[in-house]
């Protein structure tokens, strides 16, 4: 990568920090009322933080397995992306198609919250260091 693009890189990944925490700061002042639909925030939360995360030690464990192209330090950069509470493009994107933004909202603050005891928790159990 050319160097010129160095402090560019290193800037953009504070820009995007700052502008999801600000999305979600904006979708969660825009909420009347707060109320989590318990079907829709379950089914999130599932497919986030048990599914996801089983498909990439299964990935990790095939490629052990068979092609044993990465090394430690890749899988354990895949388990920790893994275990990310979802992202702030949710509430973006449920806004853009009208689907019931502030559920969504309600659902990433959740998964924020969450995330704090869950990932220290995971990465205690599964992290090779």
């Amino acid at each position: 990568m050319p160097k010129f693009l160095d402090s560019f890189i290193a800037d953009m990944i504070k820009v995007y920090s700052v502008l999801g925490m600000i999305i979600i700061g904006l979708s969660v002042s825009n909420l009347v009322k707060f109320t989590v639909d318990s079907r829709f925030t379950l089914a999130a939360f599932i497919s986030k933080f048990i599914f996801y995360p089983l498909a990439i030690n299964i990935f990790i464990i095939l490629d052990k397995i068979t092609f044993a192209i990465y090394t430690t330090s890749h899988y354990n950069a895949l388990k920790l992306l893994s275990l990310a509470p979802m992202a702030a493009n949710i509430i973006v994107i449920s806004s853009i198609i009208k689907f019931h933004p502030e559920r969504s909202a309600a659902t990433v603050l959740l998964s924020c919250i969450f995330a704090l005891f869950y990932i220290p928790l995971m990465i205690a159990l599964t992290l090779q260091l």
